[in-house]
């Protein structure tokens, strides 16, 4: 996914552990957090550059810790990524990870980006660094505390066919239809990933006009949907489809709503709150799709 999303003339590396690392994470709301941040440094080089993602097990002493608040000495999982993009001036480093805060033009993002990552890294008992200057790119680590092995980690046996865990739990293809629509591309594909991998069938949509030609050629069993875009909000887009369709389910995401949704909750519609886990979604999909 980070290779389509990322244009030629950025080359990628990775330079990752020979042993295994772990953390206790929520996987789904990991690879969004790595997407966010490829995102933003492959906007920090607009005439190329290297990207570049690191992970490591490292051990942290006091002195360590100091700098990185809610952290305790001893082991963590680290993942870095680095830019060699245009960098970051010390007020936009700052505020990098206050909510809404972006410096792209109006159209271009929300601003939910870094947030949504500090908030990931928060919620799993983590710390995350930031170091940059203009015209010198961007460094940001992401600390997480080890995962504690059962066995010498440098002495497991690699994992055979037979044993290696499935990514997800295998889930039995399902007759419903979802309709995914986000503007944000990365949030997007994140969704599309996750419902796919429980069995959904998922369409994708951009803007609310394509969501709009989708609905119109197919059965939609649940529309899930940001609620504010361009053009159309979410909720002028529920209410369009299900003028042609009134059993078609309805849920919207969204940072922050901004009186946007109105009296739609009062109408049986569901809102869930960005940044979510992925097993919140999937469960609450389950739940409106039974209902």
């Amino acid at each position: 996914m980070l290779r389509r999303l990322t244009p030629a003339h950025i080359d990628m590396f990775t330079d990752l552990s020979p042993l295994p690392v772990r953390a206790l994470i929520d996987k789904g709301l990991c690879e969004q957090a790595i997407v966010n941040l490829a995102l933003n440094a492959r906007d920090a080089m607009p005439e190329g550059g290297t990207l570049r993602f690191t992970t490591a097990r490292v051990d942290l002493d006091e002195d360590a810790v100091r700098a990185l608040p809610r952290l305790l000495a001893g082991p963590h999982v680290c993942v870095t990524v680095e830019d060699s993009g245009i960098g970051m001036p010390r007020e936009v480093r700052e505020s990098a990870f206050d909510p809404f805060f972006t410096t792209k033009s109006r159209g271009r993002g929300t601003g939910l980006g870094l947030s949504m990552v500090h908030a990931f890294v928060d919620q799993s008992e983590g710390a995350i660094q930031i170091e940059s200057e203009p015209g010198r790119g961007t460094l940001l680590r992401l600390y997480f505390p080890a995962a504690p092995a059962e066995q010498p980690i440098a002495s497991e046996p690699e994992p055979t066919e037979a044993s290696r865990p499935p990514t997800v739990p295998p889930e039995t293809a399902r007759a419903e239809t979802i309709l995914v629509v986000e503007d944000e591309k990365y949030i997007r594909q994140v969704l599309e990933h996750v419902l796919t991998e429980r069995g959904y069938t998922v369409l994708g949509a951009g803007e609310p006009r394509e969501a709009l030609a989708l609905a119109g050629g197919a059965h939609i069993d649940l529309v899930i949907s940001d609620v504010l875009m361009p053009g159309m909000s979410g909720p002028e887009l529920g209410r369009a489809i299900r003028e042609r369709s009134p059993e078609t389910k309805l849920l919207f995401i969204s940072g922050y709503t901004d009186g946007e949704l109105g009296d739609e909750l009062d109408r049986g519609v569901s809102f869930l709150q960005k940044p979510f886990r992925s097993e919140e979604i999937s469960a609450l999909v389950r739940d409106l799709l039974a209902r």
